[in-house]
């Protein structure tokens, strides 16, 4: 059961910042670790239901304490004004126990503005270390703001994105790459671009003889951190498109081409002129792969590979699908193995069978077939799953896996020679039977897990009851985690996760 409430005028002291708005406090009845999650939204005016800070509190050694917190601060074109005029964050800041991460975002401004932002997009985001206050790296976004673009509302398309990473010797570029679109135009006839006569394709105003305005990505290039203005030095991969946008040509910095066509091949045999699917792909030597699909769900029912060196054919798929779109049965051509899958009503349960071995020599069918099931929960969980084990004792390989309330695996059994008996129980059997337990119930060896309050392994448990434990020190979210490890054939490590 998950239980929340609303409280207004509630003050927060997060990170030496304090305030007071509405409180939401969510908690589930029987969390192991009392986990709370706490956050303060505003209460009025146009910062009504922002989220200005967040806490999350859970089992500590002692007693309950606070794990982690987040706070916000918030801007908008006026700050001042009573509505909303596009408000966006402009400080965040995280923190643990122990650890501070500022990270604060700067916008572009229109022409002769000092608070209206220019279509809220992002010029430049700084990540701090909050307690030392040192600039750890900062990210700029340059963009192309053509009016080909936007006066079509092709709003915020990259030019140019420069990361910048602390060093000893400062803060230095890291990374720079340009990107450039909608050059060139659809001449090629090789690769056909010009597909005027796709269906519901708009030839009036996307036709070949428009270019400009697109905003299709042709070209990005990767240039040198050390001479970083020196096109020489750069590395460019580009990519052409047709006239429906889809791209036609991938070539990377070694002038290496991908060719991508898109001619309707389904299997009806009837070319309805969608160009909606890649039905052939070529490589830079000219080996290619093909595919054909079902018109009414747009599946692959039939794939064929390039030979590889050595062989006249490659490999070649046929896919089945059942009348609601599932996946019915695969089959290799080549050598007519295949796995067919069946899905009972029960809606928890899957089988699969897959050819491995021709045991008499007559070609792959039912005598060939290893069947695979497995069982799930209600929320789609793996609890129980076995394979037919040919040859031995109980007939199956099984494995169990149970959850805890927060869903995550509280243990899990090794794979185990099982018998199945006609109402579905499962039972260690040959070499794996070690008898019942003091309730009479068949004895399983597993492995069991625990965590902590976010999730992280704490202890595992080894069959043998040997275990591995595992500390952490902050919550990773402002860096600085550092994580110990201790088991009985392991000697104590720690290592630390900026």
């Amino acid at each position: 059961v998950v239980t929340n409430s609303i409280t207004e005028n509630q003050t927060y002291n997060v990170g030496g910042i304090s305030g007071t708005a509405t409180k939401i406090e969510v908690s589930m009845e029987g969390d192991p670790y009392n986990h709370v999650s706490k956050t303060f939204v505003g209460s009025s005016g146009w910062m009504e239901s922002l989220p200005i800070a967040t806490e999350d509190w859970a089992n500590g050694t002692s007693g309950t304490e606070r794990k982690r917190w987040t706070w916000t601060s918030w801007t908008q074109d006026d700050p001042n004004a009573g509505s909303i005029q596009n408000p966006r964050t402009t400080v965040s800041k995280v923190g643990d126990t122990g650890n501070t991460k500022r990270t604060e975002t700067v916008y572009r401004l229109i022409p002769n503005s000092t608070t209206v932002s220019e279509y809220g997009l992002v010029s430049e985001v700084r990540l701090f270390d909050d307690n030392s206050n040192i600039l750890q790296k900062k990210v700029t976004t340059d963009y192309n703001l053509e009016t080909a673009y936007l006066s079509r509302r092709i709003i915020g398309l990259p030019s140019k994105t420069e990361l910048y990473g602390l060093e000893t010797s400062g803060l230095n570029l890291m990374s720079k790459v340009t990107y450039e679109y909608d050059e060139g135009d659809f001449s090629d006839s090789n690769l056909a671009q010009n597909i005027s006569t796709a269906i519901q394709h708009d030839n009036t105003n996307f036709s070949a003889s428009l270019t400009l305005g697109r905003g299709n990505l042709t070209s990005t290039k990767r240039w040198n951190v050390t001479y970083p203005t020196t096109s020489g030095e750069a590395v460019s991969s580009s990519v052409k498109y047709n006239t429906a946008g889809a791209p036609v040509a991938q070539t990377d910095p070694l002038g290496r081409t991908v060719k991508i066509e898109y001619t309707d091949a389904f299997n009806d045999n009837q070319n309805r002129n969608t160009f909606a699917y890649p039905t052939k792909l070529t490589d830079p030597e000219n080996n290619y792969s093909v595919v054909n699909y079902r018109f009414d769900i747009g599946a692959n029912v039939w794939a064929k590979s390039p030979a590889p060196a050595g062989n006249s054919t490659g490999k070649e798929t046929i896919r089945l699908y059942d009348s609601i779109g599932r996946l019915d049965k695969e089959t290799l051509v080549n050598t007519g193995a295949y796995t067919r899958y069946e899905y009972p009503t029960n809606a928890v349960q899957s089988k699969v069978y897959s050819t491995v071995i021709d045991t008499n020599n007559n070609g792959a069918d039912s005598n060939d077939e290893v069947m695979s099931e497995s069982w799930t929960d209600g929320a789609g969980r793996v609890r129980k799953s076995r394979t037919e084990q040919p040859g031995s004792y109980g007939g199956y390989t099984g494995s169990l896996v149970e959850y805890d309330i927060l869903g995550q695996v509280k243990r899990s059994t090794v794979p185990t020679e099982i018998s199945v008996d006609a109402n579905n129980n499962w039972t260690p059997t040959g070499d794996d039977n070690r008898g019942v337990d003091a309730d009479n119930q068949p004895i399983w060896l597993w492995t069991r897990q625990e965590y902590d309050w976010k999730g992280r392994v704490t202890r595992k448990i080894n069959t043998d009851g040997t275990d591995t434990l595992a500390s952490y020190e902050g919550c990773g979210c402002a860096g600085g985690e550092i994580v110990t490890t201790k088991g009985e054939q392991l000697t104590e490590g720690r290592r630390t996760l900026k």
